[in-house]
């Protein structure tokens, strides 16, 4: 989905995920980096002050940084109106194309990007309630099912509510191989989340099941509704299994909506 004239915040991108799969922006410029952000698309976008020679370093920052570049085109027209602000010469467009295929770059669609991985964790959308997850707060972390979800599933999703006791959840042990880069992305709406905080971290067990260490990915204390995603790879070489821990720290007030928990290799 690709807000008119670039207009969203915390009210609409809830209602774009209920039914769509990613959310494109339009002021938000730059490039989007693994494992992205599928609700903040961030682009460049070409007008008809855009030179051709923009266009191609914009390409080549995207090779250098190993980054994903989205190019946005209102209308590729023979001749352009100077008037005209987001229109591109055909001819311009064609030599573009060309310098495309010259340095062997295809370009992907939306989809193919965001999704095109295996997720390796089990019932990552809570569709089956907390089969394959537990809690040591059944109290305060439930599957709730009224729609705080996101696409394609939004129905069921994971609400953990702040108390004066911490949180914590904790996904199956999945395998996982030293060397290899993982991705955890998870939907996450902190509209209510007033204080505290929530976050994701890794537990690190090895061949035996005994844990050995673990990884901070990131936490948020923000009103705001977006994925968080991160890059997650082993500590050690004996690192034979992980497992996603999502917490919420003593103290916090307010809820959190999670779905869409997907671990997955790079």
């Amino acid at each position: 989905f690709a807000a008119p004239f670039g207009a969203y915040d915390n009210t609409t991108i809830p209602l774009v995920a209920l039914k769509y799969n990613s959310h494109r922006a339009f002021a938000n410029q730059g490039l989007n980096f693994w494992p992205y952000n599928k609700y903040l698309i961030y682009v460049r976008y070409v007008t008809n002050q855009t030179s051709l020679g923009q266009v191609k370093a914009w390409v080549d920052e995207a090779v250098t940084q190993d980054g994903w570049l989205v190019l946005v085109f209102h209308e590729i027209l023979p001749v352009v109106d100077p008037t005209d602000e987001y229109s591109w010469e055909t001819t311009k467009f064609q030599d573009f194309i060309d310098y495309l295929n010259t340095q062997g770059i295809k370009a992907q669609t939306v989809a193919e990007v965001l999704d095109g991985f295996t997720v390796l964790n089990a019932n990552p959308s809570f569709e089956n309630k907390l089969v394959s997850w537990t809690t040591d707060n059944t109290k305060k972390v439930i599957v709730n099912t009224g729609n705080n979800g996101s696409y394609p599933t939004p129905k069921n999703s994971l609400k953990m509510t702040g108390s004066v006791t911490a949180a914590h959840v904790y996904s199956d042990k999945i395998p996982v191989s030293f060397g290899t880069t993982y991705g955890l992305r998870a939907y996450t709406d902190s509209r209510n989340l007033t204080a505290g905080e929530v976050g994701f971290y890794i537990d690190e067990y090895d061949q035996n099941g005994s844990w050995n260490s673990g990884k901070w990915l990131g936490g948020f204390n923000n009103k705001n509704v977006i994925d968080k995603s991160y890059v997650y790879t082993p500590t050690y070489e004996d690192v034979k299994t992980a497992v996603i821990q999502i917490y919420m720290t003593a103290g916090t007030k307010g809820n959190v909506f999670i779905d869409n928990v997907e671990f997955f290799a790079r």
